[in-house]
């Protein structure tokens, strides 16, 4: 009986605890959601960068994770997941020649909400 009350004051918790995996290859969209369900914000419009075709301001390439002290940026290929950068929120606000110096390509990013970290896996180096 015990057990069962432990188990069900725990369930609520267990609910709530999710994580978010943005990986290379994955849809965009979806990539793009799961961002946004753990607080990502879009900081592509703050951003000096134009489009080839001169657009301004572009939408979700750089996106801070506040909770995560993570900055992410996402490049897609036919709807997909290209590319991903990975920098520290200190690395990515330092300057622009920092911020390259600190660039990481990775393979995916899993966001644990519960425990509010990101386990990050490298993309090989070419």
């Amino acid at each position: 009986m015990r057990a069962i009350v432990a188990f069900l004051s725990l369930l609520p918790a267990l609910a709530l605890c999710e994580t978010a995996k943005i990986e290379v290859g994955a849809p965009l969209a979806g990539a793009v959601a799961s961002l946004e369900r753990i607080g990502a914000v879009d900081i592509t419009g703050g951003m000096e960068i134009v489009g080839p075709k001169g657009e301004w301001p572009l939408k979700g390439i750089y996106w801070e994770v506040p909770d995560y002290d993570a900055v992410l940026e996402l490049t897609g290929k036919k709807e997909k997941v290209g590319t991903i950068c990975f920098w520290t929120k200190k690395d990515f606000g330092e300057s622009k020649s920092r911020r390259e110096d600190a660039r990481c390509s990775i393979k995916s990013a899993t966001f644990d909400s519960e425990k509010k970290t990101v386990v990050v896996e490298k993309a090989p180096q070419k």
